[in-house]
């Protein structure tokens, strides 16, 4: 299990995720994790799985109506997840699990 540094520099919503550091088996598992820990990536779109948070009700459908319109794929937290970097900062202790060990969330 490796620790990785994931960050967006393309969605700059009033509300959204900077950065994350998350536990992944891969670069790929981490790049397709979401900073809240709970969205997942299907079929090109950021997906709340659990439900949207009143915060981000307003703002989800506002992105996730920009985004079909224009294939962007934008989410209003955070970015596309081709535009997500991943940098390996290290590897995780024995029994650490897969997912968001802590984030980064701007609120102007």
């Amino acid at each position: 299990m490796n620790l990785y540094l994931i960050s967006q520099d393309k969605n700059w919503e009033p509300y959204y995720y900077e950065s994350a550091i998350v536990a992944a088996e891969s670069e790929q598992q981490a790049r397709a994790t979401h900073p809240n820990g709970g969205d997942v990536f299907i079929d090109g779109y950021w997906i709340d799985r659990d439900g949207i948070r009143d915060i981000d009700k307003e703002a989800k459908k506002k992105s996730t109506e920009r985004s079909r319109a224009d294939n962007t794929n934008a989410c209003s937290t955070w970015a596309p997840i081709s535009d997500v970097k991943v940098e390996l900062i290290g590897v995780a202790i024995t029994g650490t699990k897969t997912g968001v060990i802590n984030n980064s969330f701007i609120i102007e």
